[in-house]
């Protein structure tokens, strides 16, 4: 079967809340994990205001913080976060799995 006999399509639907992201450059994803490494001392959980703070963004800081709590206990995973917008980003590949592999 492999890939000649597959009927995937490679599509995805990115939630309007995260398009903006999609803009991203490199250098946004890196500024974005000195952040957290630097500004943020490399915490794992962050709760509402240092998520703002990884994102530098104080308008949809709340409604995208929601989006990716999704065990609703007020805290998100930092690193999924700049996993999930390095996969977002217009990264080549390459540079997307060499972010990814890095953190």
């Amino acid at each position: 079967m492999g890939a000649r006999g597959s009927s995937l399509v490679g599509k995805a639907v990115v939630d309007e809340q995260l398009m903006p992201y999609t803009s991203y450059k490199k250098h946004d994803i890196l500024e974005m994990r000195l952040r957290h490494l630097h500004g943020l001392g490399g915490r794992f959980a962050l709760g509402k205001r240092q998520f703002s703070s990884l994102l530098q963004e104080a308008e949809d800081g709340d409604k995208l913080h929601m989006l990716f709590d999704t065990d609703k206990n007020g805290l998100v995973d930092a690193l999924e976060v700049i996993a999930s917008l390095t996969m977002l980003s217009s990264m080549t590949i390459k540079d997307k799995i060499d972010v990814i592999h890095s953190l």
